[in-house]
């Protein structure tokens, strides 16, 4: 698993011009890609364990009577 961690945002409306948060998380990565401008609200880190392969996912994504013998 790979710990990553997860913003809120606060970016420039376009319609309004006005400063608003995201409403939902994103990476810094992805956040900066669709805003440019967008800077992290402080205190609202989350980090996210995501899974780095498909063994990972797999395993994540089985429920336990499935796994066991």
């Amino acid at each position: 698993m790979n710990p990553t961690p997860f913003y809120y945002w606060m970016n420039r409306d376009e319609r309004t011009g006005k400063m608003r948060r995201t409403r939902y998380p994103m990476t810094e990565a992805t956040a900066l890609q669709r805003h440019p401008d967008a800077v992290k609200v402080p205190g609202t880190c989350e980090v996210r364990d995501l899974p780095e392969n498909e063994a990972e996912i797999v395993a994540n994504t089985t429920s336990a009577w499935q796994r066991s013998p």
